[in-house]
């Protein structure tokens, strides 16, 4: 391998040799783009370096370091880097290279590793980069760039994004310094709102450094990439710029003209159109970093972009063209953040085309704009428009209101004359229902006559529906057969049994509101909404008070962490009470987990540190007035009496007290039914996980898989090929598998309302006092406590008292519940599962706080106000103390 690379088109390197900067320049080159000359010092040019740092004591230290010893090895390491000098062969490469160049020459030094501007990790801003550098800095440069990759940034990152530190790689871009007036950076696609059409410029006088780094705050320009429209101009501050010194280096100072535009309209076109060229060049969106010296236009750097949503080519629509819009079930339903596995994601879009023969009697596949819900990237969408068409814009916002303040908000302030009007036919949809619903309507009837009959027989029907599943998995079925048998027997029973029970609880809330309609009053709504609270038969709520039941027969001892206590269940070494205990609480809610609609994700009888962590908090707490027995058992309480004073409160007319009881008996019987098809069909999901266990662990024994967890990345139609050629290589497709996953994952700021050109239709930000934050109060109350951010339910432990932040939640988080005081969180409405579990629990709630995660910190004292919405932080606290 070369030690040097010349920039210029025609050299021929690979990513690993040059690095991502040095490669995507040289295809710049070979495009024909404006791209500063100059050379790269390769991979291997910098092997010695990393060859002796490897040999040394300090570089064990830095593999075993700690967490918080991390950033001191680093450091360490970086400091013996400026400690090492170029070899003779390095130097006479180095001296070669710089015979093209003038004595006077100056340079931009650039890290540039294998590892950045990937789709996946671009690494942005993490290696480094020194400008104005001349030729007897040069040395000082290369040794800074180097020791970029030795940096805990990139140590840390590389953690995260699952990539090995022990194996650093590094490549340095020495380029010509162009002595810029205007500078900055441009995105193919609005990262603000991941609007494809939408091009995106950052500028500011001087070199780019200050744009690139935060310096300063740049001028923003917005433009159309088809229209060629600039729709946005907004002057930046630009409190400081930098510029190039003739001799080299580099000073700080403010222009002058930092109250006036930095671009014309003519070079912001002129990049729009170099942009779009990028763009087209790479087949993917792209961001880069730009310089005019004078009138011309130099290209810097241009790599993928890494943040935002990708969708397939099928859910776009052309530009210009009316679109298309989709609602992202996934996280605003579900609450679910991270896209479903590739086999997860094939068996939910099975048990679709299982659900859509069962309900409509069809089972050919259907284009996208003849579809209400799709499955794409990992993802479950409803295509708005269809229901648009049959609900309305009004209908379809209230109903939205009750999951999703803020996509309820969006679609009631849309303008759909831009959208398409659906293609679903009513008469049709009703017609292909009509046989199939009539079983359903006489189950439901008998739900509404006789609700205590109607729940005896679900569980006649619930009971036997298990033992049929665990008996599938005994046979030796054909996989395909297997899987089809077991989503097809739960989705029936979910359809033809479950989900009459809630509707027909639903139905009798709905008709009990009617009968105090003329009576209505604050009061009063306070005593019906009390009704809904710690109704019998919730499966979430019950496997929260069974799971703090378990804690009365565990020993302190064996509860001082959740890995002693795990360490003690699989030796056996507890009491028999509890291991009883446990042993019944995972055979009942064993199936499920965080993220459980995904087949690939591990389920709380696999991985039950989450549980775990819960029964060390409940041994360890001295209040058991927040206990999970306690809250169900205050709801009731309340329950109880707004019972007794509404039944009082109607106690004059008798005909509408007895309405009223033989309602309430249905919602109180049936009312804790709303998460039961859920459960059910989880426990369908478990079951299809078990027999992907069976088939994956062959897989991996025959050395065709190198993990279990590997199996989940392949596709369904993959699975059943590998099963049927033996020699089909399953590395490429896992791999394949996995980038994808990547890809649909690297978006973190995703919104439920998004149309067919990759647009995010937020609600412009609520007014709010100085210090409040205003959401949508879904559970009432007001409750002070300190916050604990939490991305995932097992992150770290939430304490007693504290407020938990989160952007969604599941089932998987109910038993951090307990610990919770209050609840933000940045997506969800009245009827998502974490307002419904605070409800039940009684802690006040507020959900539709946008970007709630990055706002607040873990410990900040806040004030959750549930009732009115707001959550109030600590500034403003400390004022109405005073």
């Amino acid at each position: 391998m070369p030690l040097i690379y010349p920039l210029q088109s025609q050299t021929q390197a690979s990513h690993a040799e040059v690095g991502g900067k040095g490669h995507s320049l040289l295809r710049m080159l070979d495009a024909g783009l404006a791209v500063p000359g100059g050379f790269v010092l390769s991979v291997e040019f910098f092997s010695p370096w990393l060859k002796q740092l490897q040999e040394r004591a300090e570089w064990e230290s830095f593999l075993q370091a700690q967490p918080s010893e991390l950033q001191a090895a680093c450091d360490t390491l970086k400091t013996i880097s400026q400690e090492l000098t170029l070899t003779t062969t390095q130097q006479e490469a180095l001296d070669e290279a710089l015979a093209g160049f003038p004595s006077d020459a100056l340079f931009a030094v650039r890290s540039s590793s294998p590892e950045e501007d990937l789709e996946g990790s671009s690494f942005a801003g993490a290696y480094e980069t020194v400008l104005g550098v001349n030729t007897s800095t040069l040395e000082a440069a290369i040794h800074t760039a180097f020791a970029s990759c030795l940096d805990v940034r990139i140590a840390v990152y590389k953690k995260e994004r699952g990539f090995p530190i022990n194996n650093p790689k590094i490549a340095v871009v020495v380029q010509s310094q162009i002595a810029s007036e205007i500078a900055g950076v441009g995105f193919s696609i609005n990262p603000l709102n991941n609007h494809h059409d939408e091009a995106v410029f950052n500028a500011n006088w001087g070199l780019g450094e200050t744009v690139v780094a935060g310096l300063a705050s740049p001028d923003l320009y917005v433009v159309n990439k088809h229209t060629m429209h600039i729709q946005e101009r907004t002057l930046g501050g630009k409190e400081t710029s930098i510029w190039l010194k003739p001799d080299g280096g580099t000073e700080e100072k403010r222009d002058p003209r930092y109250d006036e535009h930095s671009l014309t309209d003519a070079q912001l076109l002129a990049l729009t159109e170099q942009l779009q060229r990028i763009e087209a060049y790479y087949e993917k969106p792209m961001d880069i970093e730009w310089a005019f010296e004078g009138e011309k236009l130099y290209l810097l750097q241009a790599r993928p972009i890494t943040t935002h949503l990708p969708l397939t080519s099928d859910m776009m629509t052309p530009p210009g063209e009316p679109k298309r819009l989709y609602f992202d079930i996934t996280i605003a339903v579900q609450g679910i953040l991270e896209p479903l596995s590739p086999l997860g994601a094939d068996v939910f879009r099975l048990l679709k085309s299982i659900v859509r023969k069962e309900f409509l009697g069809v089972h050919t596949q259907r284009p996208i704009d003849e579809v209400i819900v799709i499955v794409r990237n990992g993802r479950v969408y409803a295509n708005f428009c269809n229901v648009l068409k049959l609900r309305g814009q009004e209908k379809l916002a209230s109903m939205l209101s009750n999951m999703d303040g803020l996509a309820s908000q969006s679609v009631a302030q849309l303008d759909l004359s831009s959208f398409d009007p659906g293609h679903i036919s009513k008469p049709k949809l009703i017609l292909g229902a009509l046989s199939r619903i009539f079983p359903r309507l006489v189950r439901f009837w008998r739900a509404v006559r006789n609700p205590q009959r109607a729940k005896a027989r679900w569980d006649e029907q619930w009971n036997k529906l298990k033992e049929n599943l665990r008996a599938l998995q005994e046979k030796s079925l054909p996989l395909e057969q297997h899987i089809e048998e077991i989503i097809q027997r739960t989705a029936r029973f979910i359809l033809r049994d479950t989900m009459v029970l809630y509707p027909s609880a639903r139905l009798a809330y709905s008709k009990i509101h009617k009968l105090f309609e003329k009576d209505a009053s604050e009061e009063i709504e306070k005593h019906l909404e009390a009704l809904e609270q710690s109704l019998p038969g919730n499966v979430t709520f019950e496997m929260g008070m069974a799971l703090y039941e378990l804690h009365h027969h565990l020993p302190s001892e064996k509860a001082q962490d959740p890995e002693t206590l795990e360490q003690a269940i699989q030796e056996r070494d507890l009491p028999d009470n509890f291991l009883k205990g446990w042993d019944a609480f995972l055979t009942q809610y064993g199936h499920r987990s965080p993220k459980e609609i995904d087949v690939a994700t591990p389920r709380f009888r696999e991985q039950p540190r989450v549980l775990l962590q819960q029964l060390v908090g409940f041994v360890q707490s001295e209040d058991k007035s927040h206990s999970t027995p306690a809250l169900f058992e205050q709801g009731r309480q309340r329950r109880i009496e707004a019972h007794q004073f509404l039944s009082q409160h109607l106690a004059s007319s008798p005909r509408k007290l007895a309405k009223f009881q033989k309602l309430y008996k249905r919602l109180e019987t049936l009312g804790g039914q709303r998460e039961t098809h859920k459960f059910v069909a989880v426990f369908g999901f478990d079951q299809v996980r078990q027999r992907f266990l069976k088939e994956a662990q062959a897989l991996v024994d025959a050395q065709r898989l190198e993990s279990i967890e590997d199996f989940f990345f392949l596709s369904y139609f993959e699975l059943l090929r590998a099963l049927q050629d033996k020699n089909l290589a399953l590395a490429p497709l896992v791999q394949n598998g996995r980038s994808k996953y990547a890809q649909a994952n690297q978006c973190k700021q995703i919104f439920p309302i998004m149309d067919s050109r990759g647009c995010f239709h937020r609600p412009p930000p609520p007014e709010a006092k100085p210090g409040e934050i205003v959401g949508q109060g879904v559970s009432p109350g007001k409750i002070q406590g300190r916050v604990k951010v939490l991305h995932h339910p097992d992150e770290k432990p939430l304490h007693k008292g504290e407020i938990l932040v989160a952007r969604a939640t599941d089932p998987g988080w109910t038993p951090l519940f307990a610990n919770a005081a209050g609840i933000i969180l940045e997506i969800g409405g009245p009827l998502q599962h974490g307002a419904l579990v605070a409800r039940e629990y009684g802690i006040p709630c507020v959900s539709g706080v946008q970007n709630a995660t990055e706002s607040f910190e873990d410990g900040q004292l806040v004030e959750v106000d549930g009732s009115a919405g707001i959550v109030r932080q600590e500034q403003l606290l400390n004022d109405s103390s005073n």
